[in-house]
């Protein structure tokens, strides 16, 4: 009896290729999901935490002839946002403290709450300040571009990396 392998030398070797293949496309397949869940899961900046994309950062992109002058508004209130911004998260420490206190006390806890709920509309109210701010800078054109540019559809693609 011959010896299988011997009896095929012509025999054409795959393997190690498409081996290769398959761990080229697996490396660009995580290399995607980690880039997508990483930007999911950064924070946007401050000034960027208002509802719908109509903020001043937004509207820089929108209109960069006024960059500046809306830049200069951010700057005005850039202070008071972060100090706005750090008590809001200085509220949800506390809150996560009462949270997991060995005893739970119902009085702190919608104390603790309170606080965030408070922190989060002084917070918000600032936020809604400077967006009103920018876009007073505004001509009517455009606001009206402006206006076109946030109800415009978006593509799959800019929904697939966009924060939850």
């Amino acid at each position: 009896m011959s010896d299988p392998l011997a009896a095929a030398p012509d025999t054409p070797r795959r393997g190690p290729g498409v081996l290769l293949i398959v761990s080229l496309a697996f490396n660009v397949a995580l290399i995607g999901l980690t880039a997508i869940m990483w930007l999911r899961l950064v924070p946007p900046p401050p000034h960027e935490h208002d509802a719908r994309g109509l903020n001043p950062m937004a509207l820089m992109r929108m209109v960069p002839a006024e960059q500046d002058r809306i830049q200069a508004v951010m700057d005005r209130h850039h202070a008071r946002i972060r100090e706005l911004h750090q008590h809001a998260m200085q509220a949800r420490r506390e809150l996560f403290g009462v949270i997991a206190a060995k005893d739970f006390d119902r009085a702190a806890f919608d104390k603790a709450m309170a606080e965030v709920q408070s922190a989060d509309s002084a917070f918000e109210a600032e936020s809604a300040t400077v967006t009103a701010e920018s876009v007073e800078l505004l001509t009517p054109e455009e606001r009206q571009s402006v206006a076109e540019q946030v109800r415009k559809p978006r593509g799959w693609l800019r929904k697939m990396f966009r924060r939850p």
